[in-house]
């Protein structure tokens, strides 16, 4: 009974968050996603958005200017991201302690992930034993290594069949401190979102631990807290990995 209610519950609240969402998008872009797909587990809140870019940032994209529409982005994503945050308190019964986002212009794709360190009533708890773990984390370990720094921890978890969520601890040098402190993270950000989602689209040995493509990498950090997330989407295996589409 008490599995029946959870997931019941849980189902409400994604339809509630994802009309939030694409509402809030809307009022900010001037346009919304085509569709909105929202994942709930025990200490996350996941907000998959497909065919989103406004007519501005798509001539904008189609010419070359991509750092500028992240910028403009990221500038709106700021009064975005307090009333999301705001929100998802209301609903969900617990505050984000961390939010996360990251856009693909080529795909017209953006991920929103609220984590929590407290967890969320009902919802599901979330896969940490899914076939691939160890030779997932131990390849992405390997590649922190080789780009900047081993991370002193890892965690993963399946959010469902299609999305994995990987958060990395201790990931940043001397030398990327310093710079931020002289000169701020965006510019850090941008650099190391492009060498790390280069590096894990083109990996043959992650494609083959995932056994399909990728076919969308988010990557996002928190600087202060030194910690890095990031989402792999996965081609669907089959019908049944489809998620309903919800907006």
């Amino acid at each position: 009974m008490d599995e029946l209610i959870g997931l019941n519950r849980t189902k409400q609240l994604q339809k509630l968050i994802s009309s939030y969402t694409g509402k809030l998008i809307r009022t900010h872009f001037g346009k919304g996603p085509e569709s909105i797909y929202v994942s709930i587990g025990e200490k996350y809140v996941v907000i998959y958005l497909r065919n989103f870019i406004s007519p501005v940032e798509q001539v904008l994209f189609e010419n070359g200017h991509m750092d500028l529409v992240y910028t403009m982005r990221e500038k709106v994503m700021v009064l975005i991201r307090s009333e999301l945050k705001s929100y998802l308190e209301k609903v969900i019964g617990v505050r984000p302690d961390d939010f996360y986002e990251d856009w693909c212009l080529k795909s017209k794709s953006a991920v929103l992930v609220a984590l929590c360190s407290q967890s969320i009533p009902f919802a599901p708890k979330a896969n940490e034993h899914y076939e691939g773990k160890a030779e997932l984390e131990q390849e992405l370990l390997l590649m922190s290594r080789n780009m900047h720094k081993e991370p002193e921890r890892i965690y993963s978890c399946e959010i469902n069949p299609r999305k994995l969520l990987i958060v990395r601890y201790g990931v940043l040098t001397s030398f990327e401190r310093e710079w931020i402190t002289a000169f701020g993270d965006e510019k850090l950000k941008q650099m190391k979102k492009k060498l790390e989602k280069k590096e894990i689209y083109q990996s043959r040995r992650l494609e083959a631990i995932l056994s399909r493509p990728l076919t969308d990498v988010f990557i996002d950090w928190n600087f202060s807290a030194d910690r890095c997330l990031t989402l792999l989407v996965l081609k669907a295996k089959s019908a049944r990995d489809i998620e309903p589409v919800r907006i």
